[in-house]
């Protein structure tokens, strides 16, 4: 059996000898005796499905890891701005805070991020026919 295991912690998770990251990593699971590189054990994969620090994708023979689409993770991002999010989660300058849209997409909360923020936000504002307000110059 295949498994593909994805951290959301930003700087990845260490469980069962591997550092899973955020694009996360394809691994065989073993059912008894000698485990090959690359393999873990089926108390490894019980382990990896309790923590909630990770999330564990069965892979059905031929199929190939899920890729983490950044189209469907920007739309995910702006349905949270638009429909989600209250009042106290806006910052001073307008913008949502970053760590309000973490919270409401814990599993993508490793990708999250301000640049990524500020690239939805402006396509948002750009849609309306407005802009984000912008600091005054320096002088």
């Amino acid at each position: 059996m295949r498994i593909h295991v994805r951290s959301t912690q930003p700087d990845g998770h260490y469980r069962a000898g591997c550092k899973i990251t955020s694009k996360g990593l394809t691994l065989t699971v073993y059912p008894k005796g000698e485990v090959e590189p690359g393999g873990i054990n089926e108390a490894e994969l019980a382990q990896m499905q309790r923590d909630p620090r990770l999330v564990v994708t069965d892979l059905p023979e031929g199929t190939e890891p899920p890729v983490a689409s950044e189209d469907a993770l920007k739309d995910r991002v702006k349905d949270v701005i638009e429909n989600h999010l209250g009042p106290a989660d806006f910052q001073s300058n307008g913008k949502p805070k970053t760590g309000a849209i973490k919270e409401a997409l814990p599993e993508d909360a490793a990708q999250i991020t301000t640049a990524l923020r500020d690239e939805v936000w402006d396509e948002l504002l750009a849609a309306a026919g407005t802009a984000a307000p912008q600091a005054p110059p320096e002088t």
